[in-house]
């Protein structure tokens, strides 16, 4: 649908781009024009993109008016991949099977296995996923007994 309109709209069209910035991985970042149309505003406006108002806020207004017309992705009762992501890791994380047991153990991306402490820096964003070994422990003892070690 996206590819078809953009294809259908730069066939045979001179397209220029400016990169404008580099993003972490090192691709360009860059507006897109035939002529003086703005393309990556085109595409927001008509609801085949979305703007990226983590980096920026260019582009809101034109996907705010996508979304209230129900343009595009909006009529397909669309959901932002940030808030579909963030869904699913909260349906994965299985509560603690006791309230007072609230360590999290979780497997490091080394492997390495670690608890961590109720109030910790880090204690918010940890998720358990049991499917990795992941767990919850009821004492700080616990943990270290079972081969566990605290957060750095």
């Amino acid at each position: 649908m996206a590819a078809d309109w953009l294809r259908h709209r730069v066939e045979s069209r001179l397209v220029t781009c400016q990169t404008v910035d580099t993003d972490r991985y090192g691709r360009s970042v860059a507006t897109c024009r035939i002529g003086v149309e703005d393309v990556n505003a085109a595409l927001v406006e008509m609801g085949w993109a979305t703007a990226y108002r983590r980096y920026s806020m260019d582009y809101v207004n034109q996907e705010d008016r996508a979304r209230a017309a129900n343009r595009g992705i909006w009529a397909l009762g669309f959901q932002m991949p940030a808030d579909y992501r963030r869904a699913r890791r909260l349906a994965d994380v299985p509560p603690a099977p006791d309230p007072r047991c609230a360590i999290k153990g979780n497997v490091g991306t080394s492997g390495a296995r670690i608890y961590h402490m109720p109030g910790s820096r880090t204690y918010p964003e940890v998720r358990i996923n049991t499917r990795k070994g992941e767990r919850w422990f009821c004492s700080e003892g616990a943990a270290v007994a079972a081969g566990w070690r605290a957060v750095r």
